[in-house]
């Protein structure tokens, strides 16, 4: 037995795919509506934190806090998402190159299901655009969500 610094367990390695998204993004639009994201780590690095705001008019109208981690049980990363309005959620990330698949369930506030794959592609260092797709609504299909191209805030 030697005598070493403890150090705990963690799941950075699982995780840093990730890392190049740490830091502050806002929507490139110009229009009415603008999303704003931020990820950081939680302490340890065992997961990262998102917090989402959309505002409209400079008023907010939707946000939400996801938990990114790796699980063991399934080998993959997942993330739990939790809205103000009380929407809670669960996606399974997977990576394609210069893209995040994100494969989300949700539960809304009046009990309805929600799916949806949301696209997430690294455009270059500071410029990312995010889409959701094949969405559905209580198995009913929706229209997909325009293209959003966010840029980081320096």
């Amino acid at each position: 037995m030697r005598e070493a610094p403890y150090t705990p367990p963690g799941n950075y390695e699982h995780l840093r795919g990730l890392e190049w998204a740490i830091g502050e993004w806002v929507d490139e639009g110009g229009g009415p509506e603008v999303d704003h994201a931020t990820f950081e780590w939680a302490p340890e690095n065992n997961f990262l934190i998102s917090t989402q705001d959309a505002t409209v008019r400079d008023t907010l109208v939707a946000r939400s806090t996801e938990w990114i981690g790796w699980d063991p049980a399934t080998s993959q990363v997942r993330s739990w998402s939790f809205v103000a309005d009380g929407a809670i959620g669960e996606a399974v990330w997977s990576n394609e190159g210069d893209q995040w698949i994100i494969k989300t369930n949700a539960m809304l506030p009046n009990g309805k299901k929600l799916a949806a794959t949301n696209i997430i592609t690294r455009n270059g260092p500071d410029t990312i655009t995010w889409q959701s797709k094949d969405r559905t609504l209580d198995g009913e299909a929706l229209p997909d969500v325009k293209e959003i191209k966010m840029k980081r805030v320096p």
